[in-house]
C-alpha cells in the first residue's frame, strides 16, 4: 500500500491537473473564439488528472497485450476520451453519439477480459472459462446496463448542467476505487479515486470559470468507472450485488430532481 501523504500528494495533482486542462481549454475558447473548445476540454481534463494521479502513484502501463491495467490505460482510456472531445467537436445528431457511446461500452469488458481464463479456458467442467452462452449474457448486457447509466446521468446533466451530476459521478468514482481496494486490487482502486479526485478538479473550475458542458468528462468518467468495476469483479474479489450498486450510484441525483418535481407539483398557487 502505497504513503497516505503519497495518494493525498497524487490526488491533489490529479485534480490540479483536470483544472489546468479545463482553464486551458477555456482560454483556447475565448482565444479563438470557439466555445465547442470548452466541452472538448472536459473529457480531456478527467482523462488527464486520472492519468496524472495514476503515474504519481506508479502506475504505468507496461504494454499491450500486458494485463487488464495496461489495456484500460492504453486502449479504454485514449479511445473513449477520443470519441468524446471528437463528439464534443463535431456535435453530431444523438443517435450517432450514442452508437459510439455504445460500441465503447460494449468492447470495455472484452477488451480487459482478453487473454484471461474466461475467455481462453475451456468451459466447465474441464475449465474456469465461460460457455458461448454465458459470453453472450456477459458481453450482452454489460454495454446495455452502462450505456442506461451513461443515459441517465447525461439526461439529468442536460437539465441541471453541471449542478448535480458531476459531483455524483466523482463520490461513485471515489466510492469505487476505496471498494475495489479493499476486495483485493490496489492499483484499479487507486486509478479509480484518482478519476474522481480528477472530476472534483474540472467540475470545482466549470461553474466559477470555465462553464463548459460537462458531458463529454461525464461519459469517460462513467466508462472509467464501468472498466474498475469490470477489473475489480473478474481480477480482484468485488462482488457482484456490490458493483452494480457503484454502478447505480451516479443516477441517484434523479431522487432529488423526481423530489424537487414533487414539491414544485404540490405548491398551490
Amino acid at each position: 500500500m502505497p504513503d497516505p501523504v503519497a495518494i493525498a500528494w497524487a490526488l491533489v495533482a490529479a485534480s490540479a491537473a483536470a483544472a489546468g486542462v479545463a482553464i486551458v481549454g477555456a482560454g483556447l475558447a475565448r482565444v479563438l473564439a470557439v466555445e465547442r473548445v470548452r466541452a472538448i476540454a472536459w473529457p480531456v481534463a478527467v482523462a488527464t488528472g486520472m492519468v496524472t494521479g495514476g503515474l504519481l502513484l506508479g502506475i504505468r502501463p507496461v504494454g499491450l497485450p500486458g494485463i487488464d491495467r495496461d489495456r484500460f490505460l492504453l486502449i479504454v482510456v485514449p479511445i473513449v476520451t477520443a470519441v468524446e472531445a471528437l463528439v464534443a467537436a463535431l456535435r453530431p445528431a444523438d443517435w450517432l453519439r450514442w452508437i459510439l457511446r455504445f460500441l465503447i461500452a460494449a468492447s470495455i469488458a472484452p477488451v480487459l477480459l482478453f487473454g484471461s481464463v474466461f475467455l481462453v479456458a475451456p468451459p466447465p467442467p474441464a475449465g474456469m472459462g465461460w460457455s458461448a452462452m454465458e459470453r453472450g449474457l456477459g458481453f450482452g448486457t454489460v454495454p446495455l446496463v452502462v450505456v442506461a447509466q451513461w443515459a441517465a446521468a447525461v439526461t439529468l446533466d442536460r437539465r441541471r448542467p453541471g449542478l448535480l451530476v458531476p459531483p455524483a459521478v466523482a463520490t461513485a468514482a471515489i466510492a469505487t476505487g476505496v471498494a475495489t481496494i479493499v476486495t483485493g486490487y490496489l492499483s484499479a482502486g487507486l486509478l479509480a479515486i484518482a478519476l474522481g479526485a480528477a472530476v472534483v478538479g474540472a467540475w470545482l473550475v466549470s461553474v466559477p470559470v470555465v462553464r463548459a458542458p460537462a458531458e463529454g468528462g461525464i461519459v469517460v468518467a462513467l466508462a472509467c468507472q464501468a472498466a474498475t468495476l469490470v477489473s475489480g469483479h473478474f481480477f480482484g474479489a468485488l462482488p457482484a450485488w456490490m458493483a452494480a450498486g457503484l454502478l447505480a450510484l451516479p443516477a441517484l441525483p434523479w431522487l432529488a430532481e423526481a423530489f424537487r418535481a414533487l414539491a414544485g407539483r404540490n405548491v398551490r398557487p
